[in-house]
């Protein structure tokens, strides 16, 4: 049973990697329970393959069903990280360089680039997200 107000979902391992291990998510476990299941994005991934942690000491081998669980505000750092964060630098880049560019399509290049340097930079510092987004075996 999952602890309150966080999500766990039926999953199968990959590959392990020390404490990180590669699991795929069946959609139909995964999604059947979820209450958000209709605005979420990965209705239309039959499967979704993520990294998560395992337990201390534990191993694990590929094809091995596991429980995966995600933390309690998880999906909202997620969400922030995924969606809000760069609508944000989008708005903010498009309006600063309309005062500074006089061609749209420079201001939608560079606006777009910003966004892109933007995953970048959150690719660089994974390790903070990573914090920030729990995902774990039981």
């Amino acid at each position: 049973m999952a602890e309150k107000n966080s999500i766990e979902h039926g999953a199968r391992v990959l590959s392990q990697n020390g404490r990180k291990v590669r699991v795929v998510v069946l959609r139909d476990d995964a999604c059947s329970s979820c209450h958000a299941r209709k605005m979420c994005k990965t209705h239309s991934k039959q499967e979704m393959e993520i990294e998560c942690d395992a337990p201390q000491g534990r191993s694990f081998s590929s094809g091995e069903e596991v429980r995966v669980v995600i933390a309690q505000g998880t999906e909202k750092a997620a969400l922030m990280y995924g969606y809000v964060y760069p609508l944000i630098v989008l708005v903010v880049a498009v309006v600063l360089f309309s005062f500074i560019v006089s061609s749209q399509a420079l201001v939608a290049l560079f606006s777009i680039l910003c966004v892109a340097l933007y995953y970048i930079v959150l690719r660089l510092f994974g390790s903070h997200v990573d914090k920030r987004i729990n995902i774990y075996i039981k």
